[in-house]
């Protein structure tokens, strides 16, 4: 688990050490797949390093610094995904005979066209390219792979200077 969103490496020959760590290290190879199936299914990416600060008791910034999703978070965040999941599964069955549990239920409909459309003309005016396209899925894709693009530009620009 060292930030890289690659599976830890194997154990040497001692093994790993602390205690849990064979659990841990085997959930957070699990997470990574679930993480990895969840973005090919179209799930948005939405990582990135946000700006924190530290103040003082009279509120006077002391500190900025940029704070980075880890792997534990990200390893919390896809079980609780799962565990959401699971729960609206089980509970959407209805065995025969019985009545349909009501529940609140978020489903994310396809991009408004119009509303895409004016991200994908904005995006263009920085030199990003977003593939126009009906389907959530697609769309989350298309966002991603900017996303992507950007953070790689941004960081080859920080190492230049």
């Amino acid at each position: 688990m060292d930030g890289t969103e690659e599976p830890a490496p194997l154990p040497g020959k001692e093994g790993y050490k602390g205690e849990f760590a064979e659990e841990i290290i085997t959930l957070d190879r699990l997470a990574k797949l679930l993480r990895k199936k969840r973005f090919k299914n179209g799930s948005v990416k939405f990582d990135s390093e946000e700006l924190h600060f530290d103040v003082d008791d009279k509120g006077k910034p002391t500190r900025c610094y940029f704070k980075r999703s880890k792997d534990a978070n990200k390893l919390i965040e896809e079980f609780m995904l799962l565990a959401n999941r699971h729960v609206a599964e089980s509970i959407g069955k209805v065995a025969k005979g019985k009545n349909p549990k009501t529940l609140p239920y978020r489903v994310h409909d396809n991009p408004d066209p119009q509303k895409f459309e004016n991200l994908r003309q904005f995006s263009a005016k920085f030199g990003y390219k977003l593939k126009s396209s009906s389907t959530k899925g697609a769309a989350a894709r298309a966002i991603n792979a900017s996303w992507t693009r950007y953070r790689e530009s941004a960081r080859r620009k920080s190492s230049r200077r």
